[in-house]
Parts: C-alpha cells; sequence; structure tokens
C-alpha cells in the first residue's frame, strides 16, 4: 500500500516530462533553443526526480517503518521533509523564472513593434461599412442620439 502513491505520482509524471522533451527536441530542430529554454527543461526533470524520490522515501519510510527505531525515523523524515522543502523551492524557481522570461520577451522592443505592426494591420483591414454615417450601426461623430419616446 505504500508504494500506490509512487506508481501513481510516475503514472502522472512521464506524460508531462515526455511533453518537456518533446518541447526541447522540436526548438532544436527549429533552432530556437535558448540558454532559458535549457534551464527550464533541467529545473522542472530536476523537480520530477526531486519528486518521484520523495515519493519514494516517504512510501519506503511508510512501509517498513516497524524496521527503524523511533530517534531513527524521525531523522528519515526529516531528510524527506528537507528534500520536499527543496523540490518547492525549486518549483517556485521554475515558475518565477518562466514568469521572468515571458515579461522580458513581452517588453523586448523588437517583439512590441512587431505586435504593433500587426494590430495596425489588422485594425486596416476592417471593412469600412462599419464606420459610414449612413449606415444603421455608424453615426456621425460629437452627435447625440435622440431619446425614443
Amino acid at each position: 500500500m505504500g508504494f500506490v502513491p509512487l506508481i501513481l505520482v510516475v503514472i502522472v509524471l512521464l506524460p508531462l516530462v515526455w511533453l518537456e522533451l518533446r518541447r526541447y527536441g522540436q526548438a532544436r530542430l527549429d533552432g530556437k533553443v535558448s540558454d532559458a529554454m535549457r534551464a527550464r527543461l533541467g529545473r522542472r526533470l530536476l523537480s520530477a526526480g526531486l519528486l518521484v524520490v520523495v515519493t519514494a522515501l516517504v512510501g519506503f519510510g511508510l512501509e517498513f517503518r516497524t524496521l527503524f527505531q523511533p530517534s531513527q525515523l524521525v531523522g528519515y523524515f526529516l531528510i524527506c521533509g528537507l528534500l520536499l522543502c527543496l523540490l518547492v523551492g525549486t518549483m517556485i524557481y521554475d515558475i518565477r523564472a518562466v514568469v521572468r522570461q515571458s515579461l522580458l520577451e513581452f517588453h523586448d522592443r523588437d517583439a512590441e513593434a512587431a505586435r504593433f505592426q500587426a494590430f495596425m494591420a489588422r485594425d486596416a483591414s476592417l471593412p469600412h461599412e462599419l464606420f459610414q454615417k449612413g449606415k444603421a450601426g455608424g453615426g456621425e461623430p460629437g452627435r447625440t442620439r435622440k431619446p425614443l419616446g
């Protein structure tokens, strides 16, 4: 019973690790691998590995707790707790790094200019019928509507 969570964690993590490896492999084939992407892959694989190790250690400790003396069991679970804190720290660092990288890409001047050009092109391609004065949906600027009654 102690190893059922380990099996479940591995079943959940395998597709996630496969997705990250595929994303990295596709970026590598496209020639768009950056240092940030390499670091993100390393952090996520480290987090997945730590999660499997912590789950296995806790499962082992719970399954075979009768083999330990009480002081050994406390020390064992303290080590598991420290590894869990390292895992949470790695995950928080990964989230912070991904948000920071996204903000850097968003505030990049070239990317901002490209987004502005795309916005202007989309705005110019709107049909002119929407803005004609005589149509029911359009109106003259500065003119107020009359009340209905």
